[in-house]
């Protein structure tokens, strides 16, 4: 059965790195029960992040959790990806009749009330907590990649383009996580 809430926000971790997939979260929540020390995840140190995370799990607090591997990113592009993590967030999230607060521009394919806000994981609470589980869902998804391929350090750098990364990159070559379709993976292969 699906349930109805008053909003919903929803954001993605993981557009701008060379591996690993795009994470998005929509979580649920009456504007009552957002937690006041919620923060963009950028703004917020690891502990503070893994707290919310705990807080979200204890409280039984609903979000469902969308992903675009590194092959879809390849193969739609970039922008298209993300649009089809947000949309499977919402449907993996299975609420109705909601307002929907989505961090960016672009309106993934959504069929309630939905609204996209620019910097809207700064401005709006239910996006910027979207955001924090996000981040500690794809942080955690790039520690379990970190232990089949250890060589890129994926557990520090997350994926993203560090100088150490880039070396390894050269030194081993491009694994199944790397989006060839991003610099300087592309060169590689």
């Amino acid at each position: 059965m699906l349930k109805k809430y008053q909003i919903v926000g929803i954001d993605e971790v993981g557009r701008g790195p060379i591996a690993g997939p795009i994470v998005s979260v929509a979580i649920a929540l009456d504007e009552l029960y957002i937690p006041s020390f919620i923060n963009d995840s950028k703004k917020m140190t690891k502990i503070q992040r893994e707290k919310v995370y705990k807080y979200v799990k204890d409280m039984g607090i609903q979000y469902g959790i969308g992903y675009c591997s590194s092959q879809e990113i390849d193969q739609l592009n970039i922008h298209q990806a993300n649009l089809l993590c947000l949309e499977r967030a919402y449907k993996n999230l299975k609420v109705q009749n909601c307002k929907v607060y989505i961090d960016g521009v672009f309106m993934p394919n959504i069929k309630d009330e939905a609204f996209a806000i620019k910097s809207g994981d700064k401005l709006i609470p239910i996006i910027s907590l979207a955001s924090v589980i996000a981040k500690v869902e794809r942080d955690n998804l790039m520690d379990s990649i970190h232990k089949e391929f250890p060589m890129y350090g994926f557990n520090s750098n997350k994926g993203y383009c560090t100088k150490a990364h880039v070396e390894n990159l050269n030194k081993y070559g491009p694994c199944i996580y790397h989006r060839k379709s991003f610099e300087p993976v592309k060169s590689l292969c």
